[in-house]
């Protein structure tokens, strides 16, 4: 059985949750960090098993036009398909201690978008043989998959401004810090 593989960081007396991207939750209590991890662990199950419930839906779309699409275009879909199942499985791969948490929001929404991608082209590719069928039900499942994306991501964003903000932690890397001086030599030379 798969389950999600999250942890809680202790760090100088202090609780983290890796968010990815430099951006650490900081609790002191690890009893916090807990119910907090028990949240992000609750929104990504339900959305996960939205993927796992959509992908088929998106997979019958594509076998229902297949006889329509070039060799190009079957190759491209079924690219897709397995970058879809590879980035699905990254969600319950264990990655090195202190990083384990990183790449699961990331990977999650690599899922939405690689699904909004085939169902858009899928979408364009009714419209140009007009598949009548294929369009109308693309048209209501692109519109579906971004609410559920776009709903999967605010709910995380409120876990996360609901907690003061200085508890939430960034980590500047020397390659960020070095962008942010780039700009700001471009900005002192206008």
């Amino acid at each position: 059985m798969k389950h999600l593989d999250l942890e809680i960081i202790q760090y100088k007396n202090k609780y983290q949750i890796h968010l990815g991207k430099g951006k650490f939750l900081v609790f002191d209590t690890k009893t916090k960090a807990k119910k907090h991890l028990l949240k992000l662990k609750k929104i990504l199950r339900e959305n996960i098993k939205m993927l796992n419930h959509l992908q088929p839906s998106v997979n019958i779309l594509y076998r229902q036009s297949y006889f329509q699409l070039q060799p190009s275009e079957i190759r491209k879909y079924n690219d897709l398909f397995h970058l879809y199942d590879n980035r699905f499985d990254f969600i319950f791969k264990s990655f090195s201690s202190g990083n384990k948490n990183a790449f699961v929001f990331q990977n999650v929404n690599n899922c939405f978008d690689i699904l909004i991608e085939i169902v858009s082209e899928l979408h364009s590719t009714g419209q140009v043989y007009k598949n009548y069928s294929i369009t109308s039900q693309t048209s209501p499942l692109i519109t579906h998959l971004q609410i559920l994306k776009d709903s999967f991501n605010n709910y995380k964003r409120s876990l996360f401004i609901n907690q003061p903000y200085d508890k939430i932690r960034h980590i500047n890397t020397q390659k960020r810090q070095n962008e942010q001086s780039n700009i700001n030599n471009v900005r002192r030379k206008t």
